[in-house]
């Protein structure tokens, strides 16, 4: 996987970003010719339980 794949597999890179730099929704960045509003929305909440649940299945 190459960046910009990692970085349009989640749309919170692409938001941070657009938070950061103080960008309006129309002139929001683009990722793999996406704006952040096209790129998939991941709950950390489940990233954070996905990631516990991998740690625990290790031991």
């Amino acid at each position: 996987m190459n960046n910009s794949q990692a970085l349009s597999a989640d749309s919170h890179y692409c938001d941070k970003l657009q938070n950061t730099l103080n960008l309006t929704a129309s002139q929001s960045p683009f990722f793999d010719g996406k704006q952040c509003h096209d790129l998939p929305k991941y709950s950390l909440k489940i990233s954070g339980f996905l990631a516990i649940f991998a740690i625990l299945n290790t031991f």
